[in-house]
């Protein structure tokens, strides 16, 4: 999927040097996934398995819809 998309190619030519950045789904730690970016050179970010939330405004919406909901779906 990675060579089609090309996304590696695209992101080295108009960013230069970046990082690669994924979750930690079963599909991302996949050993051919590991193994394809380490024949193509990708450095890839380190990010723990169960980061905070790092968006600030998610943790704001889910109070405020519990204040307003009380809990409803």
């Amino acid at each position: 999927m990675l060579d089609r998309s090309r996304v590696i190619v695209k992101a080295e030519e108009k960013l230069g040097y970046f990082k690669f950045m994924h979750d930690g789904t079963a599909s991302h730690r996949a050993q051919v996934t590991k193994d394809w970016l380490q024949r193509k050179y990708v450095e890839v970010q380190d990010w723990p398995a169960l980061p905070p939330d790092l968006n600030p405004i998610e943790n704001v919406l889910g109070h405020l819809t519990r204040q307003v909901c009380g809990g409803c779906k």
